[in-house]
């Protein structure tokens, strides 16, 4: 009996274990459940909202659920502008906002919080609130609204300011801050509203300091050159609302305001502010002298010795296309072999009003000889660094030249020793080829022919068939590539319409990269023959003053950057296909 008793109990205690653990299993069950992705609502605000009137120093906002702050403070947005950023806390389900500034009296104030407020939860970010209040009688209801994109890329300009002035105000973008403020959305558009009725100028600006003045020399700025001036309509608009469970038609009656101007563009752009100078200078070889600039050049550099007498003979100079470097070849080797070099430079430069000016410096270039315990061969041959003008793939376009680019300027060639083979069936045969040195670049050398399509071809040179200024040749080295036939390229059509100015017209790969290029001052159809397949687009600039290029604007003198137009459309280039697109500008 005493061991059935103590069976029964130890069986009681374990359905009391049993059902606690149970129990407690069944309140700490994790059940999962949608994520919450709503933001969090604002429930109440203290002024209330659009308060007229206002003279209060704090402001509180209180949400449906706890939340958290995002950078809140930095994105905050007043407009009109304080000179004192307000205070943000949060205080559990609430925000509190305070007021350090004085406000302006008989003005209206919207308070945009952008993606500053989130739930604590998931950070569901709160966006498109505005607080408003007056200091007055009355809430400001007038709008300005647009876009603002880059002057060149035409790509749309997240984050920046756009400002308003009143026109009954002498305008200086560089010292006075805007009336009213507000910042462009990840798609470039702005609406600055609540503002009063009247006539403004309006700016743009990517404010590197955020202190909304255009006082930072690689400050981006857009402007427009006339006044806008507000307006609002109304109009009666009907429409047709179907209902579905009845089958019936009913006429819907809506009165839709318009706020006007509301489409403005805006073309951000950086003004051609640095200063000209030399940013790094170095001498890898004793007879290679490199000078990088911090921008391209507005014209040609001059050079000069010190303490050394030279000629035009004992030296090259080379420059580059985006003309932002030079290299300068010393070929006379009594100068050369001096560990110090002394070398003044001049080059060109604007000043604030756009006059030329000279800069001169001079530079130190020192080289002293590595030690190599190699003991390398001083006699070591120069390399070809690349053969340009091939594609991926080993393939030259049939139209162009095969290009050669060598490590050192080069002295002489000799043709005997450079032979350009093509493949015909199984054997090779030597055809003829014209070799010349690039009209910009010193080491690079075109080589030409009458290249077939669909052919195979071999270019061979032989050891010491370059040599350049320093005693040293080319290894053998060959080159194999091959062409295309006809029908492995496309073919764009593209007919301008209603040129009205000088244009350059550019053709860009997926990349963005310049394929072809020319100029155009009438209406004309253009031809790109021989395109690989892939995306295009074309680009016009519209080149005012002339110089094939496109030129930025400048806030003092009123001028803005050269107008950009991209075609509508990305062209898609197939094989053996043409494309025939109409463009009226």
């Amino acid at each position: 009996m005493k061991k059935l008793f103590r069976r029964i109990k130890k069986y009681k205690l374990w359905l009391i274990l049993t059902g606690f653990t149970i129990g407690c299993a069944n309140v700490g069950e994790l059940t999962g459940g949608q994520t919450d992705s709503e933001p969090p609502l604002v429930v109440k605000t203290s002024p209330e909202n659009r308060s007229v009137g206002f003279t209060d120093r704090k402001i509180i906002l209180e949400f449906n659920e706890y939340v958290r702050l995002n950078s809140a403070t930095q994105k905050l947005m007043v407009s009109p502008p304080l000179k004192q950023q307000p205070e943000i806390k949060v205080r559990g389900k609430s925000v509190v906002i305070t007021i350090n500034d004085t406000l302006k009296s008989d003005m209206t104030y919207n308070f945009d919080f952008g993606d500053g407020i989130a739930d604590n939860t998931e950070g569901n970010p709160l966006t498109d609130f505005n607080y408003v209040f007056s200091t007055g009688t009355r809430i400001d209801s007038m709008q300005i609204a647009g876009k603002v994109e880059d002057a060149f890329s035409k790509k749309p300009s997240a984050d920046i300011l756009v400002m308003l002035y009143k026109s009954n105000q002498e305008i200086d973008f560089l010292k006075s801050k805007p009336d009213y403020v507000c910042r462009t959305n990840k798609e470039g558009l702005f609406r600055v509203k609540n503002i009063n009725d009247g006539e403004y100028k309006i700016f743009a600006l990517n404010d590197a300091n955020s202190n909304m003045l255009f006082d930072q020399p690689a400050e981006e700025i857009a402007f427009l050159d006339s006044m806008l001036i507000t307006s609002v309509t109304s109009e009666i608009k009907t429409d047709t609302l179907h209902n579905d469970s009845t089958g019936i038609d009913s006429l819907v009656t809506r009165r839709m305001i318009k706020y006007s101007p509301d489409n403005i563009t805006l073309n951000l752009f950086a003004e051609d502010n640095l200063k000209q100078f030399i940013s790094k200078e170095e001498r890898k070889q004793p007879y290679r002298l490199d000078l990088l600039m911090n921008k391209p050049l507005k014209g040609k550099a001059n050079f000069e010795f010190r303490g050394i007498s030279t000629s035009i003979e004992d030296y090259m100079v080379e420059e580059y296309k985006v003309k932002d470097s030079v290299t300068i070849w010393i070929t006379d080797s009594t100068i050369y072999k001096e560990d110090s070099i002394y070398l003044l430079v001049t080059i060109p430069d604007v000043d604030s009003l756009e006059k030329t000016i000279q800069i001169k410096d001079t530079l130190l270039f020192s080289y002293k000889k590595p030690i190599d315990k190699r003991k390398k061969d001083e006699k070591n041959n120069t390399k070809v660094l690349l053969a340009e003008a091939v594609t991926k793939g080993g393939i030259l376009h049939p139209k162009r030249d095969f290009i050669v680019s060598f490590g050192t300027p080069i002295m002489s060639f000799n043709k005997k020793a450079i032979h350009l083979f093509m493949r015909q069936d199984t054997s090779k045969i030597e055809i003829p080829f014209d070799m010349k040195r690039d009209t910009f670049y010193l080491r690079k050398y075109h080589i030409s022919a009458k290249w077939e399509e669909g052919s195979e071809y071999t270019i061979l040179l032989d050891s010491g068939a370059v040599k350049d200024y320093y005693g040293m040749a080319c290894d053998s080295t060959v080159f194999s590539f091959s062409t295309y036939t006809a029908d492995k390229y496309g073919s764009l059509i593209m007919t301008l319409k209603k040129v009205k100015s000088p244009l350059v017209v550019q053709l860009l790969n997926s990349k963005g990269d310049i394929q072809r290029e020319t100029v155009t001052l009438k209406d004309k159809k253009l031809k790109f023959n021989g395109l690989m397949p892939g995306e295009y687009r074309v680009r016009v600039i519209y080149d005012n003053n002339k110089n094939r290029k496109w030129d930025t604007g400048k806030y003092i003198f009123k001028r803005q950057p050269e107008k950009v137009q991209y075609f509508e459309k990305t062209i898609s280039v197939k094989e053996n296909w043409e494309i025939d697109e109409d463009w009226e500008l």
